[in-house]
């Protein structure tokens, strides 16, 4: 058993960021191994939407910037099979399952001319994307990477699960990840 400091990066619609730690259960040339850790993860979305309603003088267009910066601490577990191995270093498959638990979630709404955005424009202008951008909370994990002895580095695709009282916008996230074992 070792344990690493892990540096990620990761996004399709959105970006993220995340700092933490790894521990990695068995050798990294055995046939199998297993990882499982604690990070911090920044998640920032932005998106344009067009919106329409109308009032008593009359029908009005025009879009909104909506941001979102979402602080969690994800926990991933992952069990990788080592296609090809060396005696200092091997290449693997590996896939697993995250759980994300949120510490912060900052939404920012501002219409195109610049003024505020009020949460209850929200629900007057019922504009469906609105309501589906979220977080995921869980995901599961496909990934391929490089391991060694002090080091993992790998490329995954996470496939988010649908979360009650949430719905994904984002389906899935592409990332990469390095970690160093002490």
């Amino acid at each position: 058993m070792t344990f690493g400091l892990e540096g990620s990066l990761e996004g399709l619609k959105s970006f993220s960021a995340g700092l933490g730690l790894s521990m990695r259960i068995g050798r990294s040339t055995s046939l199998f191994n297993a990882t499982i850790g604690a990070k911090y993860q920044r998640t920032v979305y932005n998106t344009n939407i067009s919106y329409s309603y109308s009032d008593n003088l009359g029908y009005h267009y025009g879009d909104a910037d909506y941001r979102r910066n979402v602080s969690q601490i994800v926990i991933p577990a992952v069990i990788n099979w080592n296609i090809a191995r060396t005696d200092e270093m091997s290449f693997y498959l590996g896939v697993g399952y995250e759980h994300a638990v949120f510490m912060s979630d900052k939404q920012n709404l501002e219409y195109g001319f610049g003024d505020e955005f009020n949460m209850s424009d929200f629900y007057k202008y019922g504009n469906d994307e609105f309501v589906e951008l979220s977080v995921p909370a869980r995901s599961s994990i496909i990934q391929i990477g490089f391991a060694g002895r002090n080091y993992d580095w790998k490329i995954y695709y996470k496939i988010h699960q649908p979360n009650s009282g949430l719905v994904n916008q984002e389906r899935g996230a592409i990332g990469t990840a390095f970690v160093y074992y002490f």
